[in-house]
């Protein structure tokens, strides 16, 4: 019975912890780019940059959209 109200507590908060989530690479990102900016990439190339090494562990897709695991968000990838 335990387990039944552990994983209704987590269907209930699952939207709140993918936004947290979301925020949590969102300013990973935002702090991979301006990384790279400061080595001398410029703005745009920077962002593409740093999506690209965010996505690497989920595919190598070079960008964004659909590099997530099937199943592993009801979204879709949070840093397009």
């Amino acid at each position: 019975m335990n387990t039944f109200f552990r994983k209704l507590a987590w269907f209930a908060q699952r939207r709140r912890k993918e936004e947290q989530l979301a925020a949590e690479l969102q300013f990973h990102l935002e702090e991979e780019a301006e990384e790279l900016q400061t080595a001398g990439l410029a703005q745009d190339e920077a962002r593409r940059a740093a999506r690209r090494e965010f996505c690497l562990p989920f595919g190598e897709c070079g960008r964004c959209e659909g590099c997530w695991p099937a199943g592993a968000m009801a979204s879709p990838c949070p840093l397009t």
